[in-house]
C-alpha cells in the first residue's frame, strides 16, 4: 500500500476468488480517491502489482520482476529488466535504480 501527497491510496497485491471447484490467483492494483471510491482515472494495465514508489514530478517506480517507470495516470512509460542473474540481482537492482532516478 502507498499513500500518496494527495490522499489518493494505492492498493496491490494478490486477489483469490473462488473458481470452479478450488481458487484462482491474480496480481491486482487500484488506487483509491481520498473519500474511498476507485480512482477510474488510473490506467494501470490489468495483472500487474507491485510495490509502488511516487516520485516528485507525479510518475510512479513501480517494481515487480522489473522496475517499472509509470505515468501519473498509471499508463506505462518504460521498463527495465532487474532479473538476468541471481547471483548480481541487488548489484543490477541498486544501479538501475540510481540509473533511472537521474535519468528522469
Amino acid at each position: 500500500m502507498t499513500i500518496q501527497g494527495d490522499r489518493k491510496i494505492i492498493v496491490s497485491g494478490i486477489v483469490e476468488e473462488p473458481w470452479g471447484g478450488g481458487t484462482v490467483s491474480y496480481p491486482k492494483t487500484v488506487r483509491l480517491l481520498s473519500d474511498g471510491k476507485v480512482d477510474t482515472t488510473f490506467k494501470l494495465d490489468p495483472g500487474l502489482a507491485g510495490q509502488f514508489f511516487p516520485q516528485p514530478d507525479g510518475t510512479y517506480l513501480m517494481f515487480d520482476a522489473n522496475l517499472r517507470r509509470l505515468n501519473p495516470d498509471g499508463t506505462f512509460n518504460a521498463i527495465l529488466p532487474i532479473w538476468s542473474d541471481q547471483n548480481d540481482y541487488l548489484d543490477q537492482f541498486t544501479d538501475r535504480l540510481a540509473f533511472l532516478c537521474l535519468c528522469y
